[in-house]
């Protein structure tokens, strides 16, 4: 998986508008240090690793695999909340920061625009 950041108000790595699927999940109540955390590549933030008394990477993965598949339609784009805004905010990076507080402040709009 790679997170994508995004340039413009709707252009990721020069694509404009992807459709894309939602997938949000609980992870701070699963977290587990000692789990191995997801791998996302184009971020600069940690991942946390999930308890696999809760579900499995495998088991995460493939269940990204079936939001990308969609209800009704498939697409090439999934926005998944731990690989979109960053979770941690301790020592974070600018960067981070950044892309945590554009996307939480996008979330806003799409919700006040519904």
């Amino acid at each position: 998986m790679r997170s994508h950041i995004r340039q413009d108000r709707n252009s990721y790595s020069g694509i404009e508008a992807p459709r894309y699927n939602v997938l949000s999940y609980t992870w701070g109540y699963y977290k587990d240090e000692n789990e191995t955390p997801i791998p996302v590549y184009g971020i600069d933030w940690p991942i946390p690793g999930i308890k696999r008394s809760h579900f499995m990477v495998e088991t995460f993965q493939n269940t990204i695999k079936s939001a990308a598949r969609g209800v009704k339609h498939a697409c090439e784009w999934l926005w998944v909340d731990v690989a979109c805004i960053p979770q941690e905010h301790n020592d974070e990076s600018k960067q981070s920061k950044d892309v945590r507080d554009q996307e939480i402040g996008r979330q806003v709009e799409i919700c006040d625009g519904s």
